[in-house]
């Protein structure tokens, strides 16, 4: 298992949420048999976080992103997750003995903050089509409820499934301290906000 590279981009100014940023995988998750429910008019998995996936699949990274944008984890660390009783997600297991982590809670994006140039949504499905910020430095909404220090969520502002598309995994200030203590990564500090 090759260690992964992890960035923590601060969500705000008291440190409390970061995003992780990781190393991409190309893994296809999703399964291709046609069984996954799509919007007619965009293509887009309509109901991704319930649909079916592949569970025959392995990454070679602890900590990974899929090309469909769910995040992979090694044994290692879903059993640090499970000692220091980090919250808000579940983990489904694949055959090759990873994981996958499912956030059970989604939160918005301060689009406006993040001076959205565009935002383009599906008019079938509500999805995003194209997410394009004049800025790299994500913000929660206000109207959010807190994100817990032991807590993980994803944004709700999701991009198709493309490479170098937006998969925000939001993680509270206590996972990020206990990733860094426990070296399961190289990890690249990147301050967003002051």
């Amino acid at each position: 298992m090759k260690n992964s590279t992890l960035i923590f981009q601060n969500l705000d100014v008291n440190q409390m949420a970061f995003v992780l940023g990781t190393d991409f995988n190309g893994i296809d998750l999703l399964k291709k048999d046609g069984s996954v429910r799509c919007c007619v008019k965009c293509g887009q998995p309509t109901h991704k976080y319930s649909e079916p996936i592949d569970t025959r699949k392995k990454s070679k990274w602890d900590f990974s992103v899929s090309r469909d944008g769910f995040y992979m984890v090694s044994e290692r660390v879903k059993s640090l997750f499970e000692e220091n009783d980090f919250r808000g997600c579940r983990f489904i297991s694949l055959s090759g003995g990873d994981y996958v982590l499912m956030p059970e809670r989604c939160v918005d994006l301060d689009l406006d903050a993040m001076a959205t140039c565009e935002a383009r949504i599906c008019d079938a499905c509500g999805q995003f089509i194209k997410l394009t910020t004049d800025s790299e430095k994500p913000k929660l909404a206000a109207n959010r409820s807190p994100i817990a220090k032991n807590e993980f969520v994803r944004s709700c502002q999701e991009t198709p499934m493309v490479v170098g598309c937006d998969f925000w995994l939001i993680a509270g200030q206590a996972i990020v301290a206990c990733l860094k203590k426990h070296c399961i990564q190289r990890v690249v500090p990147h301050k967003l906000l002051d």
